[in-house]
């Protein structure tokens, strides 16, 4: 029974990756998109893993997921994005409040 439990948790912590990996490919795309958009740079090229946690969807429960990332609006300043994913879909996309000036 044990090398059953085990292989369950080996294939179970695989699965999770593979999909946190897919996911964080997805919440890269949508950064840059976002960036692009809002005409300011993407900086480092990629998202980075904040937090996770567990939401109640219509479709049951999912996992969320929260991406960070840095941009700058004109090349000297450095200001941090978030993409936040539910399961496999994009909840939000947010950018740092600007300053007005």
């Amino acid at each position: 029974m044990l090398p059953y439990v085990i292989l369950l948790a080996l294939l179970s912590a695989t699965w999770f990756w593979y999909d946190t990996m897919r996911i964080r490919q997805l919440a890269n795309t949508v950064a840059q998109q976002g960036c692009r958009q809002a005409e300011v740079q993407f900086l480092d090229g990629t998202v980075s893993f904040a937090k996770l946690g567990v939401v109640n969807t219509a479709k049951g429960l999912r996992f969320r997921r929260v991406f960070v990332f840095d941009y700058s609006e004109n090349g000297e300043n450095r200001m941090q994005g978030f993409v936040v994913f539910a399961g496999n879909n994009l909840i939000n996309l947010g950018l740092q409040a600007r300053e007005i000036h």
